[in-house]
């Protein structure tokens, strides 16, 4: 759900209490996970041209399905991919909503009936999950399994946070040599959407089984928080591979005022035991040119203009793009694609390439009043590419949806009353800018 202070729409999940963490067991084995059965995933095909448009097939591999026993996963926020090796990905998930669900529907839906386990929060919900698919013989991937830690048979976090009193948000990763790096949030349930701090976990054994995984947290330097005096820092909207660093963008400031900052992390440094994250930052000297530094100075970071600051997204290299990065501006409901020659900027807007389709672009808040921030119903977030699910010559994106204000237990009725609320949504398109006229005119540096 959300990470940005001024969006209300994770009020609901900010009243969870958090647990340790235990053995990692599996919701059920991947023998188990269902088959797809329709037609594989294509482009779509719409009268505009160069936009994307839903996948059921593609949706299929991360919608919920029956455990084989004990609680089934039924829908969860973040939802990024990272790369353990070119036939199997991990799947990293914010705050997970666990009940049951079934799979004899009728039509065409791939679940239904919902239902959140309700009158215990330890067991209805928890921080963060995680899920593994591979792929099959003929090249598509299997359905997503997902996975939690167990203890005396109740589910907890995935990700503990080593620290009485808080919990994580995985928001980002990536494979780093022998590990996998997992850029992450410390929450408590006071702090609500605003962070108390960055860390990073490293999974040292990536290529195993969750339940058999060995995990340290290491703290990121220089995070500032949202209730300061000076503009907040957040370490965690993505992360990149690129020759010999890791690097890893920041949000400075918020909401609309958000701006990306750049930051690496030597690629041998990671698989040390001892490591701990001594970042280097892209700044700006007194000449205005651009160097990488161990020092620290807010107010030289180097700003990548032209790419808006968002609390989480990704962003990788394409041959014929270049770099880029999908985002949803705070409250909107287009999705918009960002480019650039090179990883430092200058950055451009592309273009829409998806206006999310009702309910969640139309739905207005029946309660809501003239003094609110919003009146829509939902609120959409969190723009992830999977460029490993795409058809060829295609690109797959993922995004979330909750709700713009209310309860925990509001969240959990909509779930239970509204399909495809808080599971990601897959949308597929082409491998490209979109044609007029979703083309959106790039600004120039300074606007």
């Amino acid at each position: 759900m959300t990470r940005t202070k001024r969006l209300p729409a994770r009020v609901a999940v900010a009243l969870l209490v958090l647990g340790g963490l235990g053995a990692c067991t599996a919701t059920s084995p991947a023998s188990r996970a269902p088959v797809w059965s329709g037609p594989a995933a294509e482009i779509p095909k719409s009268e505009r041209g160069g936009h994307f448009g839903p996948s059921p097939a593609l949706q299929f591999l991360v919608d919920p399905y029956p455990a084989a026993e004990g609680p089934s996963w039924l829908g969860a926020d973040v939802g990024t991919s990272i790369a353990v090796d070119d036939d199997r990905y991990l799947w990293i998930f914010g705050d997970t909503l666990l009940g049951r669900v079934k799979s004899a529907c009728p039509g065409d839906q791939i679940y239904c009936d919902r239902a959140v386990t309700h009158g215990d929060e330890a067991i209805g919900m928890v921080r963060n999950t995680v899920g593994v698919t591979e792929r099959a013989g003929d090249g598509s991937f299997r359905r997503i399994v997902k996975y939690w830690p167990t203890r005396e048979g109740d589910p907890h976090d995935a990700f503990a946070s080593g620290v009485d009193g808080q919990f994580l948000w995985p928001l980002a990763g990536v494979r780093a040599g022998a590990p996998v790096l997992i850029a992450a949030n410390r929450h408590t349930p006071e702090s609500g959407l605003a962070p108390v701090g960055n860390v990073i976990v490293r999974i040292a054994n990536p290529d195993d089984e969750p339940a058999d995984w060995r995990l340290t947290r290491h703290e990121l330097p220089h995070f500032r928080s949202f209730d300061g005096a000076e503009p907040s820092l957040v370490w965690t909207m993505a992360m990149a591979l690129v020759g010999r660093h890791v690097y890893v963008f920041g949000e400075l400031g918020s909401a609309f005022d958000a701006r990306t900052v750049l930051a690496r992390l030597d690629l041998e440094d990671v698989s040390r035991p001892e490591w701990s994250p001594t970042p280097e930052y892209l700044m700006r000297d007194a000449n205005g040119d651009l160097h990488w530094s161990r020092a620290f100075d807010v107010s030289r970071l180097h700003v990548l203009r032209g790419l808006p600051g968002t609390s989480e997204t990704t962003v990788f290299h394409d041959p014929a793009l270049g770099w880029y990065s999908y985002q949803l501006p705070p409250l909107g409901f287009d999705i918009h694609l960002y480019t650039a020659p090179d990883l430092e900027g200058p950055w451009r807007d592309s273009g829409i390439v998806y206006r999310l389709p009702p309910p969640w672009s139309t739905e207005e808040n029946p309660s809501c009043d003239e003094g609110a921030f919003t009146c829509k119903e939902y609120v959409a977030y969190a723009v992830k590419a999977h460029p490993e699910l795409g058809p060829h010559g295609s690109r797959v994106l993922t995004y979330n949806v909750n709700l713009a204000s209310g309860s925990l237990r509001g969240a959990e009725l909509a779930a239970e009353r509204v399909p495809g609320f808080y599971v990601p949504q897959m949308v597929v398109g082409p491998n490209g800018a979109p044609r007029s006229p979703g083309r959106v005119p790039a600004r120039r540096p300074d606007e």
